[in-house]
């Protein structure tokens, strides 16, 4: 399991957003998903680039640089 450390969210002035679905309207949105398909939904267009979680200080640096405008963080279990 990876740590971060409060402190470099503080200094970094970082949030960390966490959802929860609900399951009524989850089969709802995967079909919204499907009709809106690549033309609205592409990652790559949109700026936002998934990362693995380990990797959040590279998620960073490439937000400071401006080469991404969102980070998506997969934790795998």
């Amino acid at each position: 399991m990876e740590t971060v450390s409060p402190f470099h969210l503080y200094k970094e002035e970082l949030t960390i957003i966490g959802i929860k679905i609900n399951p009524f309207t989850f089969n709802k949105a995967l079909g919204w998903i499907d009709s809106m398909g690549d033309r609205y939904l592409d990652y790559k267009r949109l700026g936002i680039k998934v990362f693995p979680l380990k990797e959040f200080k590279e998620a960073i640096q490439e937000l400071k640089k401006g080469s991404i405008a969102k980070a998506i963080f997969e934790i795998n279990q």
